[in-house]
């Protein structure tokens, strides 16, 4: 299956610190703009969430996890145009897994916390246990 800019879509994009594995956490917003967040070595940073290969072989040859503080907003039509590489689909129950981990950490940026509660409200209001909003 090829890239749609859908949930649960993930591959490679050439970025600063080497190549990583990213995906697409939310349909577009209004503005045509999506929630990413990218794969790392869960060594080097706080990682709410980790995957290991037992969960996906395919998406995670080693212990890997989410780098919560490097999530962005962007838009579709700029990931359309980028040079996407090696197109996985993310699992859904990996997708829910990781955004119930943003809402645990605090290190995800407000806007990508702001941009999640609108689309994934009960998980929020679940999972969501400290004031954001000041």
């Amino acid at each position: 299956m090829p890239f749609t800019c859908k949930v649960g879509d993930s591959f490679y994009l050439p970025d600063i610190g080497g190549r990583h594995r990213y995906v697409i956490l939310t349909k577009p917003n209004n503005d045509g703009k999506v929630v990413l967040v990218n794969f790392t070595d869960p060594q080097n940073v706080e990682c709410h969430v980790i995957f290991n290969p037992k969960d996906d072989k395919r998406l995670f040859t080693k212990r890997t996890g989410i780098y919560y503080a490097r999530a962005r907003l962007i838009p579709t039509m700029k990931l359309k145009k980028s040079r996407i590489d090696g197109w996985e689909f993310c699992q859904l129950n990996h997708v829910k897994r990781i955004i119930i981990g943003a809402f645990q950490s605090r290190h995800t940026p407000i806007y990508i916390l702001e941009e999640l509660r609108i689309q994934y409200p009960m998980e929020h209001k679940q999972y969501c246990n400290w004031d954001y909003t000041v």
